[in-house]
């Protein structure tokens, strides 16, 4: 196997600083410069020395032609969401609204407060300070206008072809203080609605030990955090979802508790905010394990596969390739896979070379040399974000204990239980085991207890350790105990400090009992030791102290599970000679210069291995109960042919009767009971609209399919269509109809008619609200229903999609007819187009094999009623039950352009539902699994959910063994 030339995607993507007079020619060929050099996009920054005025139209049209040129090389731009930094002012904009925009300090003295006084407790007055220069962060409504003057102008000022190719904004650095205690006018109220609490008779507790001062500190810091996340990184996530753009970025001083104290409250939740969440790291020196593992435990316990890093920042001019190398590994060993260094300089003309050098562009004379590098660190990083992160260890994050211990004065102790934490997290690398950290505001979000496992959303940790700490949340007691009561397992570092142990900043009657339940050790290094071994990744004999390393689970390599180990020696002037023991055989090794695996023939378990001075291996190795299968896992890329036309169910309308509205929008065959209630006939108007892609060749005919057409006047955006029906779709009731061209953009489709019933009808309606047998009679002169766009398309959902059970996602739309996919992954089909396909459909890949003795082709999972198989010419059987798969005769098999083919019948449920059930896919489906409302017969409707269930469609993982 290779991955010699990662996408755009797994690519480093470098901050531009755009900081002299703009030219778009020069702007172009610095693009195609980055391009030839391996980098797969870039963050257009404006920085210091930039002569074009910043959202000019000179700055626009500038962007807009850097889109363009990324587009046409498969690039990714991105946009920078700040004329410098940190981000949220909006170039002075928003600040500059007046006082309750700028962002505050809150302030004590003794005696008068001598500006903008808050309170007087006591003898202390509390009065805030402004920084006229930043913004309040913890104010939704600041935050409402940053993005109103800076992504929504953007998002307004772009063509929607631009707009298309942009990847997603970056936010660098905001913050909630760089100088004491944040302050918001928001706060009194906010801590009202939190805790039902005053918090002017509780400020006194922030700056002295107080009664009570132990959880007020707590409530207030804790308060802060959330504001921060929910009023500043929770809207610009949104704001992003809303416009098919992602958030990245990151925030500062992250490394420690007291530096992230007072700029973030707490950092690691605001992590989950970032569809791509990132740290930086500066200068030319080792890593924070710290600031990088809050983030990797944040990815993986929310699902993010994806995460930067800004670095090589500060790192001078004399930086080298082994320095680059060095330092990012570094970052790559504990999670990090997205690279952005810092910078590409535009110019270097004066000040600007000054910039935090070094300026990693065209102007080194290494320039020329710079793709090995990116196509290096690329593979790797792809490989550590493809293979599912496991970790056995969860260690609680200490950060409430430092709201405890911050006074906005004297902070010795806080700094102990930073340093400690720091402490446990070494010993525990330095043993190659790794760990992941719970926050309690994440814990508070997503935690729970499974059997013997503390769960984080998507994680599952089988030890918690306690670090030298002095407080708990709430819900952290209640799990740990419920976690402990089902033999799940508690370790501890015994506090040295010797403060009373408290939750939420209180005293409670069961804490004892938790702490009784936990296992002490005397030292982080003695704890450490405990778990070497049992919980190491693998065991290194030798010089091993410096050896960091790092696994990723693959479910399906070549035909069987793998574990990925990627082992970095964190010397850069030292090497190391070690021993290292796997729990199973190596089988490759990768060559991440050339991007080939090689392959080790003696698959052994043990191997011995010098690290240079900053020196890595990556290895693959097969756990012991997966011997290497003679089997050949093929890709997930196929042409895709329709042998039965795409559809799109239009099952929601406009509707009008007698000249009255009677539902902006409402369910077709919802419309029944509503009419029926009027036991009388109705002049009736249904609108129904579609939507068409730009990109869409309109010249592809479409038809209209619908049931029994001639009731109906039918308009095609206000001109008449002939209901003249060309043939059916699946059932001879399925008329269709040609339409005439549609238009790109929006479409409408007006149904005018005569609803009447024959008076029995109504009869027959009141017997069947009585009795089963009489409702079960039923019958209607007239009936309206859904109806569909049928043709040669694909159906793009332009909202998000939520993985049901059942072989099921929920799609929310809305959904555009676009131009048919040219490669589909096969696996899940609904997604490349076909989310209300019903029919057939014809996939077909050409593939090359190393040999050619295998004898059975098979899939893992078959999400089709049918799929016959044709090899090379030759039929092959049908899959229709498992175990999925067919025979594959002697010789049939070539080394060069072998030919699949696989003709998959599906099935109605994906165009004709039910859609809209909130438990999605349903086993138990009857009349009332359609009917949002009470229906004709009275029943009640179920759970009801406006966006579409779709099944799977597809066949998963085919291989030939």
């Amino acid at each position: 196997m290779s991955d010699k030339n990662p996408p755009a995607d797994f690519r480093p993507v470098p901050f531009w600083s755009w900081n002299d007079r703009l030219d778009i020619p020069e702007l172009r060929r610095q693009i195609r410069e980055m391009h030839a050099a391996g980098i797969g996009g870039f963050f257009m920054h404006a920085r210091s020395g930039l002569r074009t005025r910043y959202f000019s139209g000179e700055w626009f049209e500038a962007v807009k032609a850097c889109i363009e040129e990324a587009a046409k090389l498969g690039m990714e731009p991105w946009l920078y969401d700040e004329n410098g930094w940190p981000s949220g002012f909006g170039n002075g904009g928003v600040n500059g609204l007046g006082e309750k925009y700028r962002q505050k300090y809150l302030r004590m003295t003794k005696g008068e407060a001598p500006r903008n006084p808050i309170c007087r407790v006591g003898e202390m007055s509390f009065y805030y300070d402004v920084n006229p220069y930043y913004v309040d962060t913890l104010d939704a409504s600041v935050t409402a206008e940053f993005i109103r003057q800076v992504y929504q102008v953007y998002r307004d000022t772009l063509p929607p072809e631009n707009w298309r190719s942009v990847k997603g904004f970056f936010t660098d650095e905001p913050q909630i203080s760089r100088d004491g205690i944040p302050w918001s006018l928001t706060l009194p109220g906010e801590y009202e609605k939190a805790y039902g609490r005053d918090l002017f008779a509780d400020l006194p507790g922030l700056f002295a030990e107080v009664p009570g001062y132990r959880s007020i500190r707590v409530r207030y810091w804790g308060l802060v955090t959330r504001l921060f996340m929910d009023h500043f990184l929770k809207p610009l996530h949104d704001w992003c979802d809303a416009n098919g753009v992602l958030l990245t970025g990151h925030h500062v001083l992250e490394e420690t508790y007291h530096s992230q104290l007072t700029t973030n409250g707490a950092v690691m939740p605001q992590y989950q905010y970032y569809h791509i969440p990132g740290v930086d790291w500066l200068g030319r020196r080792t890593p924070s394990a710290v600031a990088l593992i809050q983030l990797l435990s944040v990815a993986a316990q929310t699902g993010k596969k994806r995460l930067l890093v800004e670095t090589f920042a500060c790192c001078g001019w004399n930086v080298s390739f082994q320095d680059l190398k060095w330092l990012y590994q570094l970052q790559m060993v504990r999670g990090m896979n997205f690279l952005c260094q810092h910078l590409e300089g535009y110019s270097l003309r004066g000040l600007r070379k000054r910039d935090y050098p070094a300026s990693l562009f065209l102007h080194q004379p290494w320039w020329s040399e710079y793709h090995h590098y990116n196509d290096y660190v690329s593979r790797i990083g792809r490989l550590l974000a493809e293979g599912e992160v496991e970790c056995p260890v969860l260690v609680l994050h200490g950060q409430s204990t430092a709201w405890i211990e911050y006074n906005d004065g004297d902070n010795g102790v806080l700094n102990f239980y930073s340093d400690a934490f720091a402490a446990l997290t070494r010993e525990l690398e330095m043993r190659q085991i790794n760990c992941h950290y719970g926050d309690e505001t994440l814990i508070g979000q997503y935690g729970s207890v499974n059997g013997r496992d503390f769960v984080i959303g998507k994680q599952r940790y089988r030890i918690v350790v306690l670090p030298q700490l002095s407080n708990i949340s709430l819900k952290e007691k209640t799990l740990l105990l419920d976690f402990c009561a089902n033999g799940g397992i508690l370790f501890g570092v015994r506090d040295s400090q010797g403060y009373p142990f408290t939750v939420d900043g209180e005293a409670d009657p069961e804490i004892t009992s938790l702490l009784e339940k936990c296992r002490w050790f005397a030292s982080e290094a003695e704890l450490a030791e405990h778990l070497r071994g049992k919980y190491s990744l693998c065991r290194i004999d030798g010089e091993a102290k410096e050896i960091v390393c790092a696994k990723r689970r693959f479910a399906d390599w070549e035909g069987a599970p793998a574990d990925l180990f990627y082992l970095v020696n964190q010397s850069n002037s030292e090497s190391a000679l070690v021993r290292i023991e796997f729990n199973g055989r190596v089988i490759s090794r990768f060559d991440a210069a050339s991007g080939e695996f090689l392959p080790f023939p003696a698959y052994a378990s043990v191997l011995e291995h010098d690290f240079e001075p900053g020196g890595d291996l990556l290895v693959m190795v097969r756990p012991r109960d997966g011997e290497p299968a003679r089997s050949k896992t093929l890709e997930p890329a196929f042409e895709l042919k329709l042998l039965t036309p795409n559809t799109l169910t239009l099952d929601t309308c406009r509707c009008c009767a007698d000249g009255e509205l009677l539902a902006e929008k409402i369910e077709t065959i919802s419309l029944m009971p509503e009419l029926l209630k009027l036991e009388r006939p109705a002049e009736v108007r249904l609108e129904f609209t579609f939507e068409i892609d730009p990109a869409f060749n309109t010249a592809r005919p479409l038809h209209l399919v619908i049931e029994n057409p001639e009731q109906y006047r039918i308009f095609l955006n206000d001109s008449p269509v002939d209901a003249k029906t060309d043939g059916t779709l699946f059932d001879h009731a399925f008329k269709t109809i040609p339409l005439p061209p549609c238009r790109k953009g929006e479409n409408r489709i007006r149904l005018e008619t005569h609803f009447e019933q024959d008076p029995e009808v109504y009869e027959m309606l009141r017997r069947g609200r009585c009795c089963e047998s009489e409702g079960n009679k039923i019958t209607f002169d007239m009936e309206l229903e859904s109806i569909y766009i049928a043709g040669d398309f694909a159906v793009r959902n332009q909202g998000s999609i939520e993985s049901l059970p059942k072989n099921a996602e929920r799609v929310s739309g809305p959904f555009v007819i676009t131009e048919p996919a040219a490669v589909v992954t096969g696996a899940n089909l609904q997604r490349d187009g076909l989310c209300f396909f019903a029919g057939r459909a014809f996939l077909t890949q050409h593939f090359d094999l190393d040999r050619t003795d295998y004898s059975v082709l098979s899939c893992s999972e078959l999400f089709a009623n049918a799929a016959g198989i044709r090899l090379n010419g030759r039929e092959l059987g049908i899959m229709l039950w498992r175990p999925y798969r067919v025979a594959v005769p002697a010789g049939l098999l070539k080394e060069k352009d072998n030919l699949l083919e696989i003709e998959l019948a599906g099935n109605l449920r994906n165009l004709l539902g039910p859609h809209h059930l909130a438990e999605g896919e349903s086993f138990g489906v009857g009349p009332y699994s359609f009917f949002r409302h009470e229906d004709y017969l009275g029943h009640q409707p179920l759970p009801w959910n406006e966006d579409y269930c779709i099944v799977r469609f597809g066949l998963e993982t085919l291989s030939l063994s």
